[in-house]
């Protein structure tokens, strides 16, 4: 998973990426996200402490720009959920 943050002192956008796994599909990620339709951008939220997402450098706010290498740019938010669902085990 690719996702950027904005830098303060540069005022731009620093991608990076998130590699997220779990022992099963049953344990959660850690994290929600909402998507703004009509700008076509997924933005992390409730990114819970101690789980996956956290410990993987996912952040609240963060905006989504790729899942598992595939461009979630415009993509419609159940779109983007089955991407993140598509392996069981892991998303990056």
């Amino acid at each position: 998973m690719e996702t950027s943050k904005e830098n303060i002192k540069e005022d731009k956008a620093i991608p990076r990426l998130c590699y997220l796994s779990r022992s099963s599909r049953d344990e959660a990620y850690g994290f929600d996200f909402k998507t703004l339709r009509y700008q076509g951008v997924h933005t992390a939220i409730n990114v819970r402490p101690n789980y996956p997402a956290y410990k993987a450098g996912l952040r609240e706010n963060d905006c989504i720009l790729r899942v598992n290498n595939e461009s979630i740019n415009g993509m419609k938010h159940d779109d983007v959920v089955n991407c993140i669902n598509s392996n069981p085990r892991r998303v990056n």
